[in-house]
């Protein structure tokens, strides 16, 4: 309803306005004017949530459109996922990094040996040639070619090999990134330990 609807844009827009404000009380280091817009800011963000549900209330259609709610792990196995598909879905912390693997008839979670810290080092190195734009002379080429083999295998050691004994029998791999992990091509991970390393 339109009158919903400019009161959620009002809500909106005080939030982005109280955010505003509180950014220039940190760079001003005025703690207690800070505090009381953190106040501010909480009361407005449970108004904005209340008026979230006013609306899915008189308005499903609309709500599911532009607030789509979370998929549960029970629709998820029975209503999305198909036979020999599986989801598997990262979660990096700075200390751990897990992998929740949903298929259809089965939920586990895989902690994996390797620090969320790692992790973002990882990244930062497979990326490193790619930020210089060293790929783009032609000398280059066949040591980024290595480069990514041999990150490509430790990626796949790290990230992946862990999690094979969940995925027998399935065809089909749903992969959810968590953080960092988002900037690297899961395609481009190395399996097999014969691959040349040498150009």
């Amino acid at each position: 309803k339109t009158e919903l609807k400019e009161k959620r844009d009002e809500k909106v827009a005080e939030l982005s306005m109280i955010s505003k404000e509180m950014n220039k009380a940190t760079y001003k280091k005025d703690e207690n004017r800070l505090k009381k817009l953190k106040d501010q800011y909480q009361r407005s963000q449970r108004e904005f949530e209340d008026l979230l549900v006013k609306i899915r209330l008189e308005n499903p259609l609309y709500a599911s459109v532009q607030y789509p709610g979370p998929v549960t792990l029970n629709r998820l196995q029975q209503s999305i996922l198909k036979k020999g598909e599986i989801l598997l879905q990262y979660f990096v912390s700075s200390e751990k990094v897990y992998v929740f693997l949903v298929s259809k008839r089965d939920f586990q979670v895989v902690t994996l040996s390797v620090t969320g810290q790692e992790i973002n080092k990882m990244v930062d190195d497979y990326l490193e040639p790619f930020k210089k734009k060293l790929y783009q002379r032609n000398r280059n080429r066949s040591i980024i070619k290595r480069w990514m083999i041999n990150h490509g295998k430790i990626f796949y050691e790290f990230l992946f090999k862990p999690l094979e004994p969940g995925l027998l029998g399935i065809k089909d791999i749903i992969i959810i990134p968590d953080g960092r992990l988002a900037l690297i091509p899961f395609e481009t991970f190395v399996i097999d330990d014969t691959y040349p390393h040498k150009s």
